[in-house]
């Protein structure tokens, strides 16, 4: 797993010169979901996470904090993150 969809890009690159293939010898996948991210070859296995939400809960933290003080720790739990299987991976061989 990589932490988001250019790194990925480096590592089927890097994997593509090493003569590995993608996903026969090595799987993909990318933290995060970018619209050209299903058009790479193969196209690239992503968590999609909940952005709009942690930004509409960050937004309202810092509102938060600066009206009333010391900012609150909080986990986001919904909508929870998504797993998109796309062909950078596959099982591992047999």
């Amino acid at each position: 797993m990589v932490s988001n969809v250019l790194a990925a890009v480096g590592a089927m690159t890097a994997a593509r010169a090493a003569g590995l293939r993608v996903p026969h010898d090595l799987s993909i996948v990318a933290v995060h979901d970018v619209f050209f991210a299903a058009h790479l070859s193969p196209p690239l296995t992503v968590v999609r996470m909940p952005l709009r939400e942690r930004g509409r809960r960050s937004v309202a933290a810092v509102l938060g904090q600066l009206a009333s003080g010391p900012a609150r720790h909080e986990v986001i739990r919904r909508p929870p993150p998504e797993l998109l299987v796309r062909g950078s991976t596959a099982p591992p061989p047999g």
